[in-house]
C-alpha cells in the first residue's frame, strides 16, 4: 500500500540522517516529546502516544545511556520518574528539528495549500478511526478517578464522573496535578467495573460525564461513549478546547449530548495561562466555534486567579462568549496538588463585584465556590 511506502522511505530518510547521532527513526518522537515537555513521565508519553509502556521503557533507557536524557525521581514520590533532555541533547535538538522540516518541505512540495489542507483533514480522520479501531478492547480504556453518584456534574441529571488521565497543558492554576502528571504505578479503574457498575444502576443513573485531565487524548473513548449510547445513558464531557476535530467527530456521530468547556484567560494570555509559552489558540477558537453553533448543550467555566483574571479581562471573555452562554466561575483553593504554589484567589466579595461588572455582556453567569 502507498501508506506502507510511505512510512518505510520516511524510516529510511530518518534513520539515515539521524545515524551521526545514534538515534533511530523509533526514538526520535520520544526524545521530542520530552523536549517539548521537560519533566513528562513515561506514563503520559504512552497516554499522548498511543505507545505500549514496554516500547516507551526500552526507548527512553536507550536514549539515557546515549546521554541525550536524565531520568529523575520525584521529589514527591520516588517511584515517579521525570524525564528531562540533558544538555548534549539541546545541541543538536535544532539539527533534529532541521532534518524533520527538510523531508516534510520535500515530500510536500508539489501539493498546493488548498490540497494539503484537505490531506491533513483526511489523515486527522484517518488517525482517529484507526486509533478507535486499535483500542476496541474496552480492557485498554483506563480511568483514574470515580465519583459514583453526582448531582451537580450534569445540569438537572444524576450521573457518575469519571478522570481520565494525562493533560497536554500545565496550568498553574490547576488543582489536579496527579491527573496532569501520571504516576509510573498510578492505581486504575477498569472498564468492566464501570460497566457492571452502570448497567446494575441505570434506574438511577442517567449520565455519564468524562472528565480530566484531557479527554482529548483518548480518542478510544469513542467505543464506550458508543455503548453508553447504546445503554441509554446521557454523556457530558469536560474539554479545554485543545482537540476540536475529536470532538466534532464526537458531536457529528450523537455521542456526545454536554460539553463544558473550561477556558484558562484571554486568547493572548493563554501561553501564561496554560504553561505553555507556545501554545496555539487557534484549536480552542476552533472549539468555540463548533459550541457556537448550538447543536449540542454546553456551558463554559473559570477558574478565578488573581494573577491571572481582572475585570477588562473578563469582559474581553464575556464579549467572545457571547449574550446567551452559560459562564461558571469557581473561586481558587490551593491544594496539596496545585501545580503552582502560591496564586491569589478573589474573595467571594470581589467575585460579585466582577460580575456586576461583566454580567451585562454575557448570558448568565453563575459563581461556585469549589469545583
Amino acid at each position: 500500500m502507498d501508506i506502507s511506502i510511505l512510512y518505510r522511505s520516511t524510516q529510511k530518510y530518518y534513520d539515515r540522517k539521524l545515524e551521526p547521532y545514534n538515534i533511530t527513526y523509533a526514538q526520535l518522537p520520544i526524545l521530542l516529546f520530552i523536549f517539548e515537555e521537560e519533566g513528562i513521565t513515561m506514563q503520559k508519553i504512552v497516554e499522548m502516544g498511543s505507545y505500549d509502556k514496554g516500547t516507551v521503557t526500552k526507548n527512553v533507557k536507550k536514549l539515557e545511556s546515549l546521554h541525550y536524557v536524565e531520568i529523575v525521581a520525584s521529589k514527591e514520590d520516588k517511584r515517579v520518574k521525570h524525564l528531562y533532555t540533558t544538555y548534549q541533547a539541546k545541541q543538536i535538538i535544532a539539527k533534529i528539528y532541521k532534518i524533520r522540516n527538510d523531508w516534510w518541505n520535500h515530500i510536500i512540495q508539489d501539493i498546493d495549500k488548498k490540497q494539503l489542507k484537505l490531506f491533513e483533514k483526511m489523515y486527522s480522520s484517518m488517525c482517529l478511526k484507526a486509533n478507535e479501531y486499535a483500542n476496541l478492547d474496552l480492557d485498554e480504556l483506563r480511568f483514574y478517578e470515580w465519583r459514583k453518584c453526582a448531582l451537580n456534574a450534569y445540569p438537572g441529571y444524576i450521573s457518575t464522573v469519571l478522570k481520565v488521565g494525562g493533560c497536554n497543558l500545565r496550568c498553574p492554576g490547576c488543582c489536579k496535578k496527579h491527573l496532569v502528571f501520571l504516576k509510573d504505578e498510578q492505581q486504575t479503574i477498569g472498564i468492566q467495573d464501570v460497566k457492571m457498575y452502570l448497567e446494575q444502576n441505570n434506574s438511577n443513573i442517567q449520565a455519564v460525564s468524562i472528565e480530566g485531565g484531557e479527554i482529548g487524548l483518548h480518542p478510544n473513548l469513542s467505543v464506550f461513549f458508543r455503548w453508553l449510547k447504546e445503554k441509554g445513558f446521557l454523556v457530558k464531557v469536560n474539554t479545554n478546547g485543545m482537540y476540536p476535530q475529536l470532538l466534532e467527530y464526537w458531536i457529528s456521530n450523537q455521542w456526545v449530548d454536554f460539553v463544558e468547556l473550561d477556558l484558562k484567560g484571554t486568547m493572548e494570555d493563554y501561553p501564561k495561562v496554560s504553561g505553555i509559552h507556545d501554545l496555539d489558540t487557534h484549536p480552542i477558537l476552533q472549539t468555540l466555534s463548533i459550541l457556537s453553533s448550538k447543536r449540542i448543550d454546553h456551558r463554559f467555566t473559570t477558574t478565578l486567579i488573581k494573577e491571572f483574571h481582572n475585570e477588562e479581562k473578563l469582559i474581553e471573555i464575556a464579549k467572545q462568549l457571547g449574550t446567551e452562554a452559560h459562564w461558571i466561575w469557581y473561586a481558587y483553593n490551593e491544594k496539596e496538588e496545585s501545580i503552582q504554589k502560591g496564586l491569589h484567589s478573589f474573595s467571594a466579595q470581589e467575585m460579585r463585584l466582577l460580575k456586576e461588572k461583566v454580567e451585562s455582556y454575557v448570558g448568565r453567569i453563575e459563581i461556585k465556590c469549589n469545583r
